[in-house]
């Protein structure tokens, strides 16, 4: 063999080593790093985070029956009131004298019905009772005025016409008289009386509210409660209807909350409800799911469902009409299997069916991950429980910014990378 053959085979054979070394060194260059997760067993709380708006369950509006001027107010906004206790007074002078008014004309109207009953006032009846004596008496004087005349005739000493006349003026006394005896205790009507009776019932109800509007110049608070709108001070004039106050029971607040429809098949009535409210951090007031939407609605963009919670209000700290977050514990799992929720892929079953969750399980042995079809359940912000399809302990690929596949080889990433 010539000397240059041999330097070409020395030359190749060096080669060869250092390209051996090189793989050797770099045998795991052509995996794909990945981070690597474990399947743990975690507990979990599914919640629906959204926001609402405070209101009382039972809640008063107190409205002016009468206008007025309001001469004292004796309570400020945020107070604590019992049921009864007097809140605010109106000027009475024109209440009072609208009273005055109702009740004179109620008095008038008895009256009227008395005198009916009685056949007239005391008045008309004497009167009446003069009349009859009157036509008694000349009934009198023409029976005997008619027996002189009668003898006459009989004597020939009077003529036939002038004791005609004279029975002529008995029977004019007569009728005169019963006419008037008549009238005693008839001299109404039945539609008389009913006519009378009707104005009474009118008068009555004028002055019941006649009193209503008296009495509600004193304005008392309805129930026990807060004060939590007092739109009015002393001296202002208020019409019929303005709002002078409002008063709650703040001890069981309602929020409604408007939750998208996609996550209202989540909830049901009686699951748990945490408020918090920025003005008061790191209180939490408890409260229940106390009725789910009878429809969805749009608001906005969003179709959403307004769900109605129950709050127990500790210490009457919150305020009707605020603002407040509110998380809706949906569902409870413990002790179940889970994973990150980015080591989850999922996507559209064949034909566009219901979606497919996917995980990538590593096998050490051979350095390359398998793709393993998992069920879900619940899941919370960061970690999601698997119900089917790996076990516990076993290794995840999560490939992060890379795509993985089914027998793709990888390793893990460098720390920091």
């Amino acid at each position: 063999m010539s000397a240059f053959l041999r330097w070409v085979l020395v030359i190749a054979l060096l080669a060869g080593s250092a390209a051996a070394g090189y793989f050797y060194l770099n045998r795991d260059s052509a995996a794909t790093p990945v981070r690597f997760v474990k399947v743990e067993r975690a507990s979990l709380v599914s919640n629906v985070t959204t926001n609402g708006k405070v209101e009382p369950v039972d809640s008063r509006e107190l409205r002016t029956l009468t206008p007025g001027t309001v001469t004292n107010v004796d309570v400020k906004e945020g107070d604590r009131v019992k049921a009864g206790q007097l809140l605010i007074e109106l000027n009475r002078t024109e209440s009072a004298a609208d009273v005055a008014r109702a009740q004179s004309e109620l008095q008038g109207a008895e009256d009227d019905v008395r005198a009916i009953d009685r056949g007239g006032t005391t008045s008309d009846n004497l009167e009446l009772e003069n009349q009859i004596q009157k036509a008694t008496l000349e009934q009198q004087e023409a029976q005997r005025q008619l027996g002189i005349s009668e003898r006459l005739l009989a004597k020939n000493a009077a003529t036939r016409s002038e004791t005609d006349s004279a029975r002529d003026r008995l029977n004019k006394a007569n009728q005169d008289l019963a006419y008037l005896q008549s009238r005693r205790g008839k001299r109404y009507s039945a539609q008389d009386r009913e006519r009378a009776a009707a104005r009474v019932n009118e008068a009555q109800a004028a002055l019941k509210l006649a009193q209503e509007r008296f009495n509600a110049s004193s304005v008392s608070a309805p129930i026990s409660g807060v004060v939590y709108a007092l739109p009015v001070q002393r001296g202002n004039f208020v019409n019929r209807g303005d709002l002078l106050a409002k008063v709650a029971d703040t001890g069981k607040l309602r929020v409604k909350v408007y939750v998208d429809e996609p996550e209202l098949g989540r909830l049901a009535p009686g699951e748990d409800v945490v408020l918090t409210w920025d003005a008061a951090p790191g209180v939490k007031w408890p409260g229940k799911v106390n009725r789910m939407p009878a429809e969805v609605e749009l608001l906005g963009s969003r179709s959403v469902g307004a769900v109605e919670c129950l709050i127990e209000n500790q210490e009457n700290r919150l305020l009707p009409g605020v603002n407040v977050n509110v998380e809706i514990v949906a569902k409870r799992a413990d002790r179940v299997l889970t994973l990150p929720k980015e080591a989850v892929t999922s996507e559209p079953g064949p034909g566009g069916t219901s979606t497919r969750h996917y995980v990538f399980v590593y096998d050490d042995s051979g350095g390359r991950v398998d793709r393993k079809e998992v069920k879900l359940g619940i899941s919370d912000v960061t970690r999601v429980e698997i119900v089917e399809g790996v076990s516990e302990g076993q290794t995840v690929a999560v490939g992060g910014e890379h795509k993985l596949s089914g027998g793709m080889k990888v390793k893990a990433e460098a720390s920091g990378s």
